[in-house]
This record gives structure tokens, sequence and C-alpha cells, in this order.
């Protein structure tokens, strides 16, 4: 066994070097989920020149091994520096309040929770105020969400909307909650400058500090055109030019999708822009989509559109793993069987943040045929870093 020590560094490089081997063929594979730039990305981080350093970096040296093998790993491995999250409860004071907030009710909490619990996470640098708006929550629920936030170290206060606001309104599939948007002006702190607002249905894949930092240009709020409205990839006719003319929209208006807004707070109470969304809903029976096409419609000319990739709508020829907030908008939720492999790929996300609250089996388990369907997706997604 003498001189062992000696071939262990030799033993680990060609290691990885099957390791990456591996990693370039399941590449491949995943070309079509990732995308051209997705692709790059992974490709760039895992192949860099210093990836070696990186390797041994995260190698757990075993206790048996001498002294001499240790200090030779050691002398072959620099120090690499890597930042640490900022959490939201020990940012450092500052005169900008951002604030990240959802709304949901007992049907939508446990994915709201990993909305705000995937925000969280991967903020690196701008701290930001958090809020849960809730409405008609038992308080084992209420107690169940404080104790989730509590273990994921997230500091988020539940604030209640008031039910009445919201009226008697026949709905269909949309969950009265998606109006509680409507009524953040009377909730929310007055003194805020920048909210983000995601729909429960959101996951972000990535530190959206950059989007609450993002000039707005002088307009009230920015959101992402909607492409689903504006077509589909299966090659049917345009869809929004009929919209347009159903809810009213001047022709050529762009429509964008409100499950993700960057509001300068201070603009839109200024302007009442979301008080006058709601009464339009119910002046407005035969909006199809209710407070989305009210907000275009008493938003049109003041707001910014922003970059897909801070709203990316999965579908099933989506390419997503290089967007920073992906959007499962539509009925086919990832956490319900049938829904497509795509967004199938994240259930396993859902399972696993959930896994120790009262909403363990909120998440519908993969069976033996979407294992298998969502294998690409899933595989691409832990890729980028993920799942």
């Amino acid at each position: 066994m003498r001189g062992c020590h000696r071939k262990v560094p030799g033993l680990l490089k060609v290691a990885a070097k099957a390791t990456r081997g591996v990693v370039k063929t399941l590449l491949v594979k995943s070309g079509g989920i990732l995308g051209q730039e997705g692709l790059q990305t992974v490709r760039a981080s895992l192949f860099a020149p210093d990836m070696k350093n990186d390797f041994f970096q995260h190698i757990q040296v075993p206790r048996g091994m001498c002294v001499a093998a240790r200090r030779k790993m050691q002398q072959d491995t620099p120090q690499i520096n890597v930042p640490v999250a900022r959490r939201a409860d020990t940012h450092e004071s500052t005169e900008v309040r951002l604030a990240i907030v959802t709304c949901a009710d007992a049907a939508m909490l446990p994915a709201a929770l990993c909305a705000l619990w995937s925000v969280s996470r991967r903020m690196l640098k701008s701290p930001a105020e958090y809020y849960l708006v809730t409405s008609g929550l038992e308080s084992s629920e209420i107690a169940a969400a404080a104790d989730f936030f509590s273990a994921a170290g997230a500091k988020v206060r539940m604030l209640n909307c008031d039910t009445h606001r919201l009226e008697d309104r026949q709905m269909g599939r949309f969950s009265q909650a998606t109006l509680m948007r409507l009524s953040l002006a009377t909730i929310l702190p007055e003194d805020l400058d920048r909210v983000l607002y995601i729909d429960a249905d959101v996951l972000a894949q990535g530190d959206v500090g950059p989007l609450l930092a993002m000039p707005l240009g002088g307009k009230a709020f920015g959101a992402v055109e909607d492409i689903a409205a504006t077509g589909n990839p299966a090659g049917k006719a345009d869809r929004l030019p009929l919209h347009r003319r159903r809810i009213g929209l001047p022709e050529g208006a762009p429509y964008f999708n409100a499950g993700c807004l960057l509001l300068d707070w201070q603009a839109v109470t200024a302007s009442d822009l979301l008080e006058r969304a709601r009464r339009l809903v119910f002046d407005r029976p035969d909006l199809p989509f209710f407070d989305q096409d009210a907000l275009n419609l008493v938003g049109q000319g003041d707001w910014l559109p922003l970059d897909q990739r801070w709203n990316r709508v999965v579908n099933r020829r989506g390419r997503v793993t290089s967007s920073i907030l992906v959007h499962f908008a539509g009925a086919r939720k990832p956490w319900k069987a049938g829904a497509g492999s795509l967004r199938r790929a994240y259930a396993p996300v859902y399972r696993r943040v959930l896994a120790h609250t009262i909403w363990r089996n909120f998440c519908d388990p993969l069976d033996f045929h979407e294992r298998f369907a969502t294998l690409p997706p899933r595989l691409a997604l832990r890729l980028s870093g993920f799942a």
C-alpha cells in the first residue's frame, strides 16, 4: 500500500474525465429541451477550463487518508470563493423597499408556498419583503404555512384579503383568488417602491433581483407579452386580433400575461390602476380572462414589455431552462396527473418541497408512463441546476 496516496489524484482525474464524457452524451440527448441558449450555458459551466478544479473542490477527502495525500490534494485544488445567498430577514437597511407577493385561497395555498420558496432561495443580492395574501384559510392551514416558512428560513408575512371586496362572481374554471391581486392596494404597505407580483402557479429558476432593479421608463408596470394569445406552435390562426375586438382593445395593441407583474407601486397606487381594473371586472361580465383582460384595458399604454424569460408559460414545445420565472398557466398544472411531460417534469419539485408538510399529498405521483415520458425534461432541469 506504500505510495497509494500518490495515485489517488490520478484516479480521481480519470473518474472526472469519464463522468464528463457521460454528461456530454446526456447533453446531446437533452438539447431539444434545453434549447440552444440553455445548452450553451450548461456546456460553458460544465466544461470550462477550471472544471477539474471545481470537481475536486467538492470531493470529500476520506478520513483514513494519510497527511501527505491530504496535502497533495490541497495543493492541486485552489480555493474557490462561492457567493452565499443572503436571506430576506438579514439584509442591510436600504431606502428602497422591494416586495414580492402572491395570492392564494386554500386550493392554491401549497403551490403559493412553493412559489415564494423558489424565489426566496435564489435571491442573492436584492433584499426584499415577502407577502402571501390569502382568503378563507383554516387556522390549521395558517399555522402549517407559518411552520413551512420558518423551516425554509424565509420571512413571509401572511395577510388576509377581505372576501367581500371580491363580491359574488361566477368565474368558471378560474378561482376568485385571481381577483385578490386587484385588492393589493388596500392590503400592502403604502410606502413600497417596487412590487413583484407572481401567480401561485409560478416557480423561480433564478435570481429575480435584476428584474426588481429594472427601470420601467416612466411606465406604471412591466409585464410579458402573452405568446399564447398571439398564436401557438400548432400553426393555428393568430387569436389576438379576435380577442382584441372582443374585449375592446385598439387594433395592434399588445396584450400581456398578468401572471407576473413588476409594479412601480407609487405610480400604481397614485393612478388607482388596480381598483379601476377591479370595477371593470364586475362591469364587464363578457371579459373571457377577467382580471387579466381588465388590467390590459386600464393599463394600455402604461406598461413596459419585459423579456419572455421573466414569465415563460410552459407548454409542450417550450424551452424553459433558460428562463427565470416559469408559469404553469391554464388548467393543466404540474402537480396533476396528465398535465403533459414538460409540466409534469416539475412535479418532483413540488413533492420534495411539500414532503414534510400537511400538503405532502398535494402533488400526484408520477405513474409508470410519466416516469419515462418526463425523463428528458427532468434531466434537462437537473443539468440546468434547478431540480
